[in-house]
């Protein structure tokens, strides 16, 4: 059985292109290009260009077999087999784990992050650790201590010395991660000072926190270590203090607002502090703006924004349809002005660009023609587990911080186990994996483990696979309703080339 994997899509001023997901390119189309090229999935050339005689003259049917046939020769383009659904099964002479840990060992062990504790100072009703999300632990005391955090920078720094070697200017990053990291400061000092003379490659720290505990002492360590901080900050008084709450229920806004503006003012000229916001469905998105528009002008940039997440959770029950409808045409409009200013060369504002200038970025930069991930993966944003290494307070490996815990892939005391890791990968593949080989943008598919468990294992949605589709289809429109008046817009870095490939 054979697919063409391409999908249409057009921009806010009329023109159409189509995405192919085998070569990662976008073409221009044509009326009759797409219909051509669907039609020969399932019969010859000849017989798919016969086919639409009746639609389309005879020139623009032979201009466009001529195109399909020289994409398809030269780059085997548009097209995918039912038998690529599973391409990276276990075999005797070379099985799945020994893949895996070859793809690791050639490009991995990038960011290490670290569970300091498992408790926290604030009570956020969203918490993905709170009985909102039954599937993930709840919080608890435990802390991590000084061995496990230097076994586990040790292990991990012993793992990507061999790629530092090959590559002078790789980094390594590590993050600490919590409850609230700030909870166990000194230990945070203590691995920062450990990584820094252990590590092979310099190091980049950093540290997300809800800014309760950014004392001056606290500020004047992170910044003289260049540790990046990212601060939880929902927007104005309005928004943070209806889900970011102490434990009896009172907001934190005010405290938090008086740290990072005491933090600016002792640290004028670092650029190492930014803000992450969360959003719901009943945020102002005006407010949150203009919020963002002057904290960033005189405080720190809005570094990320997320929605609070959909998956595994009871949270979204609380909110009506209305609320719901309203937020996402708060956010079409939002995107709208985004898209006009980046068409003039204006200035996006903070949100605009934390909310939409991410994605338009990734898909700008998608994967093209040849690239891989390694270890199998060839489907969805899923890693090789171990590239980014989440250490839990007692020491147990997980894939990133994000999963649930109940499948561990190792320990700071025996490594990373890779038959844990190959059967997590290897349930993966059969249970998320099994259609994308039909799927018009499985390149660039953020779909991974965490969003994807479920109480008895991973398992796929069609219902979250279509709104994906949907999701990467207004993000390829965007980009080139922008592209179509500024060129360079979302450009790579100089001195990377975008695609091996004629067309963008």
């Amino acid at each position: 059985m054979r697919r063409a994997v391409i999908l249409p899509f057009a921009t806010d001023s009329g023109g159409t292109y189509f995405y192919d997901d085998v070569t990662g390119t976008v073409f221009p189309a044509w009326p009759s290009l797409c219909e051509l090229i669907r039609a020969h999935a399932d019969m010859s050339l000849e017989e798919a260009s016969a086919s639409l005689e009746a639609s389309y003259t005879t020139l623009d049917i032979q201009r466009s077999k001529q195109f399909v046939s020289h994409w398809i020769e030269t780059y085997e383009a548009f097209y995918r087999t039912s038998d690529a659904s599973h391409p990276f099964q276990d075999s005797d002479s070379d099985p799945l784990s020994a893949r895996l840990e070859r793809a690791l060992a050639a490009s991995g062990y990038h960011h290490l992050v670290l569970g300091l504790t498992e408790d926290c100072n604030l009570a956020c009703r969203y918490c993905a650790y709170s009985s909102e999300y039954p599937l993930t632990r709840t919080a608890s005391k435990q802390r991590m201590t000084f061995a496990t955090g230097a076994r586990a920078i040790d292990y991990f720094c012993t793992q990507a010395r061999e790629q530092v070697l090959r590559n002078p200017w790789r980094e390594i990053v590590v993050s600490f991660y919590g409850g609230e990291p700030l909870l166990n400061f000194d230990l945070l000092r203590q691995l920062v000072e450990y990584a820094e003379k252990r590590a092979p490659a310099p190091v980049r720290f950093s540290v997300t926190t809800n800014g309760l505990l950014l004392t001056a002492s606290v500020s004047e360590f992170l910044v003289a270590h260049g540790v990046a901080v990212m601060v939880s900050l929902d927007g104005p008084a309005t928004e943070h203090d209806r889900n970011r709450v102490l434990p009896n229920g009172s907001g934190t806004f005010a405290r938090v607002v008086a740290n990072v503006r005491d933090f600016r003012r002792r640290h004028p000229t670092t650029r190492s502090l930014s803000f992450e916001a969360v959003m719901d469905y009943r945020t102002d998105l005006a407010r949150l703006e203009a919020f963002y528009e002057e904290l960033s002008s005189t405080v720190g940039g809005l570094g990320r924004v997320t929605l609070v997440s959909p998956y595994n959770t009871t949270y979204y029950d609380r909110f009506t349809a209305s609320e719901r409808e309203a937020f996402y045409s708060g956010m079409r409009e939002l995107e709208m002005r985004y898209v006009a200013a980046c068409k003039e060369g204006r200035p996006v504002t903070a949100l605009q660009a934390a909310v939409f200038g991410e994605m338009s970025h990734t898909i700008a930069r998608r994967r093209r023609h040849g690239d891989t991930k390694g270890g199998g993966l060839v489907y969805t944003g899923a890693c090789v587990p171990g590239r980014k290494l989440y250490v839990r307070p007692d020491g147990r490996f997980d894939i990133c911080e994000r999963v649930s815990g109940t499948c561990p892939i190792g320990d700071v005391e025996r490594g990373i186990d890779w038959a844990a890791v190959s059967k997590v990968v290897r349930d993966y593949l059969r249970e998320v994996c099994h259609t994308c080989w039909q799927c018009p943008v499985s390149k660039c598919c953020p779909m991974c483990y965490a969003t994807t468990e479920g109480a008895n294992g991973f398992r796929q949605s069609p219902a979250e696979c279509e709104r994906i589709r949907t999701e990467i289809g207004r993000a390829f429109s965007r980009v080139f309703s922008v592209r179509e008046f500024q060129p360079r817009a979302y450009d790579p870095p100089a001195g990377r080339r975008e695609s091996v490939l004629e067309p963008s």
